[in-house]
């Protein structure tokens, strides 16, 4: 059921000049392409996250953006899902005063990232580290499922907490269509499954991939590849089957699951309703 925020705020439409609202920000969260403020919009605290587009990378990642939101506004009408965050709007506008085009999307407010949450509380909450990881499978099932959207770039950073302490996946600016496949392909290193180094191949087993190192962020909490230094490195190595150390764990749950969900051969990785059930079960 959606809040009577979220009514009050739908549909998506192109908002005007969403950077005029009034900025509640004293640190805002900075990614590889955007700037994420919280603003208040009809009365309502949001997020809004903000986008130089004078360059082509990422005006393509601003484009592919709108266009994932713009689907995933009509499948989150006929069929909602708590675990994806809720896109009030986007605008795109100049600002004359620094000749500078600023495209910017209203997402629903959340309180913190996933991985800020695991950096804060390391094991202290066993439960609520379970429960990440399930509502972070649910979430990504139904983008694979119903929507068919693979997100490109699960990782800890790009979940969110909200309030009530639900999972919200954000940032869909290399999710994939997989009705209408664009040559975009990005991501963060130590999560980009082998396939993906070697052809550029994003399907939901890459997503999966990811879910198996996001597993070992969340409960072994140890660097991922402390001995390698260089991406090319990575690269090379992840190719060949090198997989976050976690074998003095080897009584934890989780290890298996992770195994599954990182096979060097994608088709042996389970799909993401398959994790679900599994989760739900522990």
């Amino acid at each position: 059921m959606r809040s009577g925020v979220e009514d009050k705020l739908l549909p998506v439409t192109n908002l005007e000049k969403l950077s005029s609202f009034k900025d509640l920000t004293k640190n805002f969260e900075k990614g590889a392409y955007s700037r994420v403020h919280k603003v208040i919009f009809r009365n309502h605290e949001i997020a809004l996250k903000k986008m130089s587009l004078n360059d082509t990378p990422t005006l393509r990642v601003y484009n592919n953006e709108k266009h994932i939101l713009d689907l995933l506004s009509r499948y989150l009408t006929n069929r909602y899902n708590l675990h994806i965050i809720r896109c009030y709007g986007y605008s795109e506008e100049n600002l004359s005063s620094a000749f500078v085009a600023m495209g910017s999307f209203a997402f629903e407010s959340a309180s913190i990232t996933v991985s800020v949450y695991i950096e804060k509380n390391n094991f202290a909450d066993l439960p609520r580290l379970y429960q990440i990881a399930t509502e972070t499978a649910i979430g990504l099932n139904y983008l694979h499922s119903f929507c068919s959207i693979v997100h490109g770039d699960i990782k800890s950073s790009n979940l969110m907490l909200d309030a009530n302490f639900r999972v919200k996946i954000i940032d869909f600016g290399f999710a994939q269509d997989l009705n209408n496949k664009i040559n975009l392909v990005g991501g963060t290193p130590n999560y980009i499954a082998p396939e993906k180094w070697i052809n550029q191949s994003c399907t939901t087993k890459t997503d999966v991939y990811s879910f198996g190192i996001l597993l070992f962020e969340l409960f072994i909490q140890a660097p991922l590849y402390p001995e390698i230094k260089t991406e090319e490195n990575l690269k090379k190595e992840v190719c060949n089957g090198k997989r976050p150390n976690h074998f003095l764990f080897f009584t934890h749950p989780m290890r298996e699951l992770m195994d599954e969900c990182w096979d060097q051969d994608p088709e042996k990785r389970p799909n993401m309703h398959e994790v679900e059930v599994k989760l739900k079960a522990w």
